[in-house]
């Protein structure tokens, strides 16, 4: 039957306890018993004549100390309640805090992959390469539907030079997974079409003014190099137009060989190239190499009698000298 349940214990009842009254109690009671001791205790003599009063005394102290050993153990069993309720809620919100929820999946090991995957934008959006492709591969493995990663991962495979490998890893990712995205889809069709090296050369020259717009000169020197390597020295206007680019970074960079070496082809193009002869005679003062930049200097002065970081250069370079 329902009655048949075992006795409620001391703790089951001890939520309906008051802790200010139990301190009360403990600190009344002593007092109460032995103002009792002293009132009842010659009654208790004249009852009982015979009794030594020193044994009467003593039994009312151990009676004293038995109750307020009750007391203790009362308040022992409360705090033992007390505690394993805190330990229990304290599991519970450590668990909570490890991020497992009701459904048994990682709030945690989310977080990571989010992390993980801004990471990997921002190097790709560095020119980071190798670094992005690595980062997203960690995303996608952990969370083979994200198709930002996917993104990310292709992108920088692209951008990499490993045209190939990117088809395959945007077929894997929408025909083994069945990840929807419309950027993937249009470089499949991209870098499914035949490679030409104008066209990638052409987006690398593009990425490098989105850059430059930005005065981000390091990420738009490594774009503009990209392109050169693409286009090979066939490129044309285009091969000269990227270097110039990249002598123009290379100087605000203070990359002066590289400057100097961009400005000689330039100038080989076309001697009378005004930019690139300044950009060379400011690389050779730089390098101090101040006679080769003393010729520039007097060329570019022939060129343009009214420049003034030309009359700037022959009078240092001649000082010098000396």
């Amino acid at each position: 039957s329902s009655h048949s349940a075992s006795s409620p214990s001391i703790a089951d009842f001890s939520v309906f306890r008051s802790q200010p009254f139990d301190a009360m109690i403990d600190r009344v009671a002593p007092i109460f018993i032995l103002f009792a001791a002293v009132v009842a205790g010659p009654q208790i003599l004249a009852v009982l004549p015979n009794v030594d009063p020193l044994v009467v005394i003593i039994g009312i102290f151990v009676a004293l100390g038995f109750l307020q050993h009750l007391g203790f153990a009362s308040s022992d069993c409360d705090s033992g309640v007390a505690g394993g309720a805190t330990q229990n809620q304290g599991k519970a919100t450590a668990s909570k805090a490890e991020g497992q929820s009701d459904d048994g999946t990682s709030d945690g090991q989310e977080h990571v992959c989010n992390t993980k995957l801004r990471d990997a934008e921002r190097a790709l959006a560095q020119n980071s390469y190798a670094n992005a492709a690595a980062l997203a591969a960690q995303v996608v493995d952990a969370d083979p539907e994200c198709a930002r990663a996917w993104e990310v991962l292709v992108l920088a495979q692209k951008w990499e030079g490993n045209r190939s490998l990117a088809v395959t890893t945007a077929r894997k990712a929408m025909d083994i997974y069945e990840v929807h995205s419309a950027t993937l889809e249009s470089l499949v069709q991209e870098l499914g079409a035949t490679y030409d090296p104008m066209t990638a050369a052409l987006e690398c020259e593009a990425r490098a003014g989105e850059f430059l717009a930005k005065q981000q000169f390091d990420l738009a020197f490594d774009c503009y190099a990209q392109g050169l390597d693409t286009v090979g020295l066939d490129g044309g206007d285009l091969r000269l137009r990227l270097l110039r680019g990249r002598a123009n970074c290379a100087q605000q960079l203070q990359d002066w060989k590289t400057c100097r070496s961009d400005a000689t082809e330039l100038l080989d193009h076309d001697p009378n190239d005004v930019a690139a002869l300044l950009q060379r005679a400011v690389a050779n003062e730089a390098l101090e190499s101040f006679a080769a930049a003393l010729e520039d200097a007097r060329r570019l002065l022939i060129l343009d009698s009214r420049c003034s970081a030309a009359n700037r250069l022959v009078h240092s370079c001649r000082k010098a000298l000396q």
